[in-house]
């Protein structure tokens, strides 16, 4: 079920019309409606037949933009925050729902009532470092909930300087709500009778706030049988200490248990597998859903002191335990030996395994002090700033079951006829993984104003990163406990020049250190750590805001690091030993923009052109391949229009683009491209003093079957359904 290669008994596992259409798009689609990125001076609300709306809503910059810079404008790194508004109005509920508006970003093996994991240009996000609320680390292998957000920032590229080792595809940093004068209560519905309700209720004065969000969730999703249910409790509170101290706190319980749906296989690891999103493979009378507890705190206190610093203190905490469960599909039988043992059989069959990954916990603990101000130094402006942090991360995986149910190697299931049987194991857990990850870090920068239109920022963050480990899987030898530490100095540079008061281009490099891989339990050389890899960025890009309501973005990028992967020589053959060698690189262009294109129409469009290749790999099967789950072309685009004579009406629809991607290594199979258009509406009725708002989704209006996500980890290969037609619908009270 995860993202692992799982022990199979005695073993080894093993567009080019949309480009044109969406590059004219973007150049009349220029401004920020909806992103909620604070600027140094916000932008006017839309005036709209004498009514105002707030385009940017005025609330504290991210915890990232502290370390890039308030300014979005001057910000020398390809980013975006996709804000509280599109979230409602989009309907999203899920962090995917989200982030399909940034074309960037894709799911990597993110299957429905299971953990979301993603890439950012064609590099998987770390789960341990590269999901962030608030910008401090938050354990990413499990739900991150969106009802208390207020946005998703996401930052492209490496981010070692700014948040040291394992941030080598970027970050997702999701942003809590703060406090407001707000009362609001919501019932939510969806296909199958999903149902929920909400409660957004808090309270803000000149000396502080809070902030209390809930929600109550019964999943029923239109996945037969992938049924669960969720739970959140989160509160915020923002305390003004001294005229120039001021407290942030956060606190947030989430509970959510649902069964999965498990990913399919390619047929033989050469054909692709019939398109079921309504099927939950291996679904069985014992089937048990995984279950997440998490619990996260965090406090964070600014101060401004008379000798003009400013200093940032940061602590949080997020524990996660986890029961994870599957009545799991994978493999074949048939081909028990070999590399082609790691997918499916030709004719559909599978092996249906009773998953069972008890009393799990992760837990990932943060500190951090930040001071930061602006000096004069021969005869130059300096923004310097200095920091300390340290970030601990343990996970264990105390009680373990993974059993095959095949009948003397004849598999128990069929992805084609959608038949399966088998019961669950009576084997007792193991312990199989204990691990601790320690990272201290110190950080210094500074951004100097070379003239009156030219800068150069420089930053460079000091690591030290301790991985304590050991692993025992069950069939395979054990991975003894052994200690591996990195030091390293991750650097980032940008030089940048403002063409215009509303325009600037920049010009950086970055780079990252991740940690060597563990060889998966699949690989002949099974538990040999490889060495780190060092992730180079080189970045061009521009900003620019027209007027008040209008803003795009370009930037062209190349990305490279070694290349880790299992080496296998065929399907025939049995699984190789995992490698590094050779290199894997990204080449690509990514434009952005939104714009207020009438008085009652507004948009956002995003496209990304993307080339992805292996080189020097040594093996003639993978040199020169495109990466895996990596399209060359993706875009999005949301629109919504005020409907004239019915003010308070509004109509929405988005379109989601993804060109066809490669589904095996060799680039013997691709996934197909496909469309997604979604419809929805908004009503504020005008009654009275009530204020009553409601939303309603037509999610993939055309019923398209399409692969969501191609993903492969570490040599096992995951094909993630699409969601099929599903309609949402909400109410909401302002009381």
């Amino acid at each position: 079920m995860k993202r692992l290669n799982f022990p199979s008994r005695n073993a080894g596992h093993s567009a080019r019309c949309y480009v044109a259409t969406t590059t004219l798009a973007l150049i009349g689609l220029v401004s920020t409606p909806f992103t909620a990125r604070a600027q140094t001076t916000p932008l006017p609300g839309v005036l709209i037949q004498g009514k105002s709306e707030a385009a940017l809503p005025a609330r504290p910059a991210s915890a990232l933009s502290s370390l890039l810079g308030d300014d979005w404008l001057t910000q020398p790194v390809s980013s975006t925050v996709l804000g509280e508004r599109l979230i409602r109005e989009s309907g999203s509920q899920r962090l995917a729902d989200v982030l399909r508006f940034d074309a960037s970003v894709d799911a990597n093996y993110s299957p429905l009532g299971y953990t979301e994991n993603f890439q950012v240009r064609g590099f998987p996000v770390d789960p341990i470092f590269g999901y962030r609320v608030n910008g401090v680390p938050v354990v990413g292998e499990s739900p991150l909930a969106l009802d208390n957000k207020r946005g998703v920032e996401v930052v492209r590229g490496p981010a070692g300087a700014w948040a040291g080792i394992g941030t080598s595809a970027g970050l997702i940093n999701l942003l809590t709500k703060r406090p407001d004068d707000i009362r609001e209560a919501g019932l939510r519905v969806s296909s199958r009778s999903s149902v929920g309700s909400t409660l957004d209720w808090g309270q803000r004065s000149a000396s502080g706030g809070w902030r209390l969000n809930a929600s109550v969730d019964r999943l029923r999703p239109d996945a037969r049988g992938a049924n669960g249910e969720s739970q959140l409790l989160a509160l915020a509170i923002d305390r003004v200490l001294a005229p120039n101290s001021s407290l942030e706190v956060d606190f947030e319980v989430q509970r959510r248990e649902q069964i999965t749906q498990p990913g399919s296989q390619l047929l033989g690891g050469k054909v692709l597998p019939p398109i079921t999103p309504r099927t939950v493979l291996g679904l069985s009378s014992w089937s048990r859903p995984t279950t997440f507890a998490s619990t996260f705190a965090m406090a964070r206190l600014d101060q401004r002191l008379d000798s003009g610093w400013k200093l940032t203190s940061t602590a949080s905490i997020h524990r996660v335990e986890t029961d994870d469960r599957s009545s799991f599909p994978y493999g074949c039988s048939a081909a028990f030996g070999t590399a082609a043992g790691a997918y499916f059989c030709p004719d559909g069959g599978f092996t249906l395994y009773d998953f069972r990954s008890l009393n799990e916990t992760r837990q990932t603990a943060f500190a951090e002090i930040r001071g930061a101000r602006e000096v004069q130094w021969l005869g130059l402006r300096h923004a310097v700033g200095l920091g300390v942090s340290l970030t601990q991360r343990q996970t264990r995986m105390p009680d373990y079951v993974f059993d095959a149910t095949d009948q003397g190697f004849v598999d128990t299931g069929n992805a084609i006829s959608r038949t399966w049987f088998g019961g669950p194991s009576n084997a007792t857990g193991t312990p199989v993984f204990d691990s601790l990850i320690r990272q201290t870090s110190a950080v210094v920068s500074d951004r100097m104003d070379l003239s009156q239109d030219w800068s150069l920022a420089g930053q460079a963050r000091w690591v030290q990163h301790e991985d304590l480990s050991e692993a025992s899987f069950p069939f395979y030898s054990p991975v003894p406990r052994a200690s591996t530490t990195l030091y390293r100095v991750l650097p980032s540079i940008a030089l940048q020049r403002r063409i215009t008061p509303q325009a600037v281009t920049y010009l950086s490099y970055r780079e990252d250190l991740a940690a060597g891989q563990r060889a998966p339990l699949g690989a002949a050389n099974n538990g040999e750590v490889l060495p780190a890899r060092r992730m180079q960025s080189v970045e061009a890009g521009a900003r620019l805001i027209l007027d008040t309501q209008s803003a795009a973005s370009i930037a062209a990028f190349r990305g490279r690091r070694p290349y880790d992967f299992r080496d296998d020589q065929g399907l025939d053959q049995a699984p190789g030993s995992f490698v590094q060698r050779g290199t894997e690189s990204r080449l690509g262009l990514e434009l952005g923009a939104t714009r207020v294109l009438t008085p009652r129409l507004e948009g956002q469009v995003s496209a990304t052109l993307m080339h992805s290749s292996t080189d020097g790999t040594g093996n003639p099967l993978l040199e020169g391949r495109e990466a895996v789950n990596t399209p060359k072309f993706r875009s999005s685009a949301f629109l919504m229009y005020r409907v004239p004579g019915a003010e308070g009406l509004r109509l929405n629809g988005a379109w989601l683009y993804t060109g066809r991607r490669p589904a095996a290594r060799d680039n013997s199979v691709y996934a197909p491209a496909f469309h997604r258009v979604d419809l929805g509406a908004s009503w504020v009725p005008k009654w009275g003093a009530q204020s009553w708002t409601y939303r309603l989704t037509l999610e993939n209006v055309f019923d398209q079957r399409y692969w969501r996500d191609v993903g492969e980890f570490l040599g096992d290969a995951y094909l993630t359904p699409g969601a099929s037609r599903s309609v949402r619908a909400s109410a909401t009270w302002a009381f």
